[in-house]
């Protein structure tokens, strides 16, 4: 008989040297030979669970080595050792009854060929199941206490933090490969420049890129991406606390569980809730790219609502912002344009004004944040749900069921107003009005310059031209203010 012997172990405590699966394969060998069968394949899977939410490739093969009547004998130490999960074992076991093959585990057979030991089979793999399920409930319980208490959960190294992940990383040395030239990386420091930096309302991506020429690795040695950068700016880790944003295994409707951690903070608490509130900002995740014109996403079409694009410069044409109908577009009517540059130096004018007047010192002074606003939203969006599944497994009056969620959108749609407030007003870190806009104005980059528009302008209406020439029509103009 042709045996195909498989072993997996759930996490190999031996750094990865494989004695958990090899002492398996040892055993599995000896009972292959008691039955006088021929070992034709040795399949691993170490350090992988078999809960079937795992990718295994050494099972998925067994399988197809099934399928394909490759083997007439599957040889395992034990039924949970093939599977846990459900999914997994239907695929095994249907893969062994079309091929009516014997599956052998130490002190016992299930022959598919007949239907001997087949109860034994189903019986086994149902505590399999029984047991996965309390140890998922175990596991999420540790993690539960784990969080309340503050204490690390395990993984990989987190970009600061040494290996241990509680200790800050100390400045190491790397090499340029291009010059050959050494540089240090200090990572809690780059992680704080990276803070100030987004803190100010730099985009991520200019972040990475520029972290990307002076040839800093992520903590896997890899290249930056505003994923992975929001992912580390917005981790509660790097001020020193310990965040849990799920609950036995569904993710919270509320706001995540955040407690004290034991390891060392890069950033303040203060910081780290500006950032997080910047960050998860709807608008913020809507700008894959940076945008590369003063006025980009402020405007709109006063014939059709619809916002509008930059048209690049022509031969007989200069930039203009154009209402744009067609594909890759946002549907536009197209019968609107308006010539770019005046229109920016027309607006930073009437922003000037609003500056003068106070409006940007009004906000500034004003940026007090309610770190409950968010938590509050939270349980108003729980409470919608809740409210949608009574009734979907309940019935009762549905005139009743929109009373009672009108009442929470309108809840709803004033805690949004107020974050999305506070998330403007948190843009403005780091400006002194102690000089003058208008003179610091054209030393700002783009990205301080737009947040400076955002605090003030919601957006702003252009309405068509009423007479054709070179004049430029002020009235065109109607911006909608925030203040």
């Amino acid at each position: 008989m042709r045996a195909a012997i498989y072993a997996r172990i759930s996490k190999d405590d031996d750094e990865r040297q494989g004695k958990g699966v090899r002492r398996q394969v040892e055993d599995l060998r000896q009972e292959a030979l008691r039955r006088g069968a021929t070992v034709t394949a040795v399949l691993e899977d170490n350090d992988l669970s078999g809960s079937g939410r795992v990718e295994r490739p050494a099972f998925n093969r067994l399988v197809e080595m099934i399928d394909s009547a490759e083997v007439d004998l599957v040889l395992a130490v034990d039924l949970d050792r093939l599977s846990r999960g459900f999914k997994p074992y239907v695929k095994f076991y249907e893969a062994c009854e079309r091929a009516r093959i014997l599956v052998v585990w130490l002190g016992g057979q299930a022959n598919f060929a007949n239907g001997e030991g087949l109860l034994e089979l189903e019986i086994r793999a149902s505590f399999a199941r029984e047991e996965l399920r309390k140890i998922r409930s175990r596991t999420a319980r540790k993690h539960q206490q784990l969080a309340e208490d503050g204490h690390d959960a395990g993984g990989g190294r987190p970009f600061g933090y040494e290996a241990g992940r509680h200790v800050l990383r100390e400045p190491a040395r790397a090499s340029r490969i291009s010059d050959r030239s050494e540089y240090v990386i200090d990572e809690p420091a780059l992680i704080r420049e990276a803070a100030a930096r987004a803190l100010r309302g730099e985009p991520l991506r200019t972040i990475c890129w520029d972290w990307q020429r002076r040839g800093i690795p992520t903590a896997k040695g890899g290249r930056w991406s505003t994923t992975v950068m929001k992912r580390m700016l917005c981790s509660a880790r790097i001020s020193g606390r310990r965040e849990q944003v799920r609950a036995r295994g569904e993710k919270r409707h509320g706001p995540a569980l955040i407690s004290k951690a034991d390891w060392e903070a890069i950033i303040t608490v203060e910081e780290s809730d500006r950032l997080r509130a910047l960050l998860n900002a709807p608008d913020r995740q809507r700008e894959a790219h940076p945008r590369k014109w003063l006025l980009s996403g402020f405007l709109r079409c006063d014939l059709c609502g619809k916002p509008l694009h930059t048209s690049s410069a022509r031969r007989h044409q200069r930039r203009s912002y154009s209402c744009i109908n067609g594909p890759g577009f946002s549907g536009g009517c197209g019968r609107l344009r308006i010539n770019a540059e005046t229109l920016e130096a027309v607006v930073v004018e009437m922003v000037f004004s609003k500056v003068d007047e106070g409006a940007l010192a009004a906000l500034i002074r004003a940026r007090v944040e309610d770190p409950t606003v968010e938590g509050k939203l939270a349980e108003v969006d729980a409470r919608l749900i809740e409210a949608g599944r009574e009734y979907a497994a309940t019935g009762g009056s549905v005139l009743a069921l929109r009373g009672y969620t009108a009442e929470l959108e309108k809840q709803r749609q004033a805690l949004a107003r107020q974050l999305e407030d506070q998330r403007r007003r948190l843009s403005l870190d780091g400006f002194d009005l102690s000089t003058p806009l208008r003179d610091e104005w054209p030393s700002l980059p783009l990205h301080r310059q737009r947040i400076i528009l955002r605090a003030l302008l919601g957006s702003i209406v252009i309405k068509p031209a009423t007479h054709r020439g070179p004049v430029f029509d002020v009235n065109r103009i109607d911006p909608r203010w925030t203040v």
